[in-house]
């Protein structure tokens, strides 16, 4: 063989072995991209011809792929494959092609990649809602990523609302997507405001500009928001916003089921000046606000750009409110008139009524907006009841007890209202004639009725967030427990009736650290503890024992619980070296610096050695 063919040989050898080495980096670079990357879904409703691309999204497991259809959805198949091969079930998977059925079922996904190499397998499950609309958002980026950096970030884009039949309600522009809420924002599941340029009627809850879609990411029974709305509502307040429940999509990726509301703000029959909410966050918020003398820490929401003048005239009224509430005569000596000439009775009372009998904490400061309304103070729209009838944070736990009274005792303006004869007769009596009876039909009749309305849903949402689908269940028959308890103690209290029934004692659940109490959690006699009550994410968290030497794992979960548990903390030894190694860190320090001045001082000394020598 001549040299010319011998460097031809060797030329077409090269180039061989560069395309297998560009075929495998390339199968390489596609198996890095799981599927959830690029696999899509495209959806389409009747009569509309625009489709809505859904992302196929990762499960709790390893390589475990979820795909989430809204309700009403016509046609469901396959978008794209970006020229990667796929067979489901054993059965080639092209684009176009029509999903399987939306049951839950598991299906094995597997993906070839380029060549035949480097296969993977997935478990692909197909879940669908039932009965509730659809939101589909679409930010102009493509991406939430921007919103979801910090609380105050926005994107317009376009939104899509179908309804649970398939119908389209709604095709336009948003002007603003954003986070929204407090605590709530420190959720992995958010809520958000959602804003129109112009007012905008969504699935028949009225006109309006400004919405919000609650998460109710700390309420696992998703009804206990809604209810308060409308038990209000038939309670004869006015301005209660109207709202429903819908699965939210934002950028084709399934987010959950969401409460849809109009935002509070003053209605027509209601605004006649100004809003107020009694809520410290304005203080770092930079907007406008003020404090009472009794210590009440109050945002000003209307006028949003409130001047100096007007906050001024606001807080005065409200003093004004507060003096005569406070006072043992009911009056405010400034202007001698008495607390129901300052402030609408009905709603004060109704308000006080709603809070004492969900012992929301929250209640008063954080869910309590307030309007001026033929010159009066009135007690308006309920607002972000999560932490209420059963559902309280750990932080009050003695609230999941659904006996005993709690703002009559804590909250200043209650306290005092309640020792006035007027106050405390009114309370009995719209217990009697309005909130006992709604209640005691909610729970008979209502309760089951919408928690299998917004059961396909809820298994959508806890496939998407790592609930277990029981919890569902389990929490619907606590809510039940929980009002009927309430309902109990409460006819002892304000009506004098004796109870059919003995009271349902509840019983503690401590939780330890060594000596140190960390938690505190009840659960109703004969219930059984909640998993989530035991969630640690501590990598050196070994789990809970029966004793303090942790040596008899816990074994809670089970039985039904019976009387009071005290669990203690266990921790590994990897966890105390590492606390160990934390403590010596000054000390390695010191040493390190110390080896490297004698060194240096070494290395100095040789140098001179050497220049005396030379």
């Amino acid at each position: 063989m001549t040299k010319k063919e011998t460097r031809t040989v060797l030329r077409l050898l090269f180039l061989a072995a560069a395309l297998v080495l560009a075929i495998v980096l390339a199968a390489y670079t596609h198996h890095g991209e799981k599927a959830e990357e690029f696999l899509t879904v495209r959806v389409s409703f009747a009569d509309f011809e625009q489709e809505q691309i859904l992302r196929c999204q990762p499960g709790q497991e390893e390589n475990e792929l979820w795909v989430f259809l809204p309700a009403g959805t016509q046609k469901a198949c396959w978008d794209s494959m970006e020229l990667r091969r796929f067979t489901l079930d054993g059965e080639e998977l092209t684009d176009g092609q029509l999903l399987p059925a939306a049951d839950g079922q598991p299906h094995t996904l597997r993906e070839k990649g380029i060549g035949g190499l480097l296969e993977r397998e997935y478990t692909l499950r197909i879940l669908q809602s039932e009965n509730l609309a659809s939101v589909h958002l679409s930010t102009q980026s493509g991406s939430m990523d921007y919103i979801l950096e910090e609380k105050g970030n926005e994107e317009e884009g376009q939104a899509l609302i179908a309804k649970g039949d398939g119908r389209v309600d709604f095709f336009g522009d948003f002007s603003c997507l954003r986070g929204r809420g407090n605590y709530t924002w420190l959720m992995e599941k958010k809520s958000f405001s959602l804003q129109f340029l112009e007012k905008e009627t969504l699935l028949s809850l009225g006109q309006d500009s400004e919405w919000v879609l609650l998460a109710s990411a700390s309420e696992d029974t998703h009804l206990i928001n809604r209810m308060v709305f409308e038990l209000m509502r038939d309670a004869g307040i006015l301005g209660v916003q109207n709202s429903t429940w819908v699965d939210l999509y934002l950028n084709g990726e399934y987010m959950g089921n969401y409460l849809l509301s109009q935002k509070v703000k003053p209605r027509e029959e209601v605004f006649q000046g100004w809003m107020v909410e009694f809520d410290g966050y304005w203080k770092e918020e930079g907007t406008a606000g003020f404090e009472t003398a009794g210590g009440e820490a109050i945002a000003v929401k209307i006028p949003e750009d409130a001047q100096e003048d007007e906050v001024s005239e606001i807080a005065r009224k409200v003093q004004q409110v507060e003096n005569a509430v406070l006072s043992p005569d009911g009056t405010d000596p400034e202007t001698g008139l008495s607390w129901q000439e300052l402030a609408d009775a009905d709603s004060l009372v109704k308000k006080y009524v709603l809070d004492e009998i969900s012992l929301c904490p929250d209640g008063w400061n954080g869910s309590n907006y307030c309007f001026l309304r033929e010159g009066k103070m009135y007690f308006g729209s309920p607002w972000d009841y999560e932490f209420s009838f059963g559902n309280q944070p750990a932080w009050f736990s003695h609230l999941k007890v659904p006996y005993g009274l709690y703002h009559a005792q804590q909250t200043p303006w209650y306290a005092a209202l309640y020792e006035k004869t007027e106050f405390l007769e009114a309370v009995r009596k719209v217990y009697e004639s309005v909130f006992r009876p709604w209640l005691t039909e909610f729970v008979e009749e209502g309760i089951d009725g919408q928690a299998e309305w917004i059961g396909a849903s809820m298994r959508m949402d806890a496939a998407r967030w790592g609930a277990q689908e029981e919890n569902f269940g389990r929490k619907i028959r606590e809510l039940k427990e929980y009002i009927e308890d309430r309902l109990r103690w409460l006819d002892e209290e304000w009506l004098g009736l004796e109870a059919k029934e003995e009271e349902t004692p509840y019983h503690a659940l401590r939780l330890m650290d060594g000596d140190s109490e960390t938690a505190v959690y009840y659960i109703r006699d004969g219930e059984y503890v909640d998993p989530d009550m035991l969630v640690t994410d501590d990598r050196h968290f070994t789990g809970w024992y029966e004793d303090e030497a942790c040596s008899i794992e816990e074994q809670v979960l089970s039985e039904p619980v019976t009387g009071e548990i005290v669990l203690y903390a266990g921790w590994d030894r990897l966890g105390a070296r590492a606390v160990l190694a934390a403590g010596l860190t000054p000390l390695a320090l010191l040493l390190l610096v110390l080896g490297c001045w004698i060194l240096r001082h070494v290395f100095e000394g040789r140098e001179k050695s050497e220049k005396t020598a030379g």
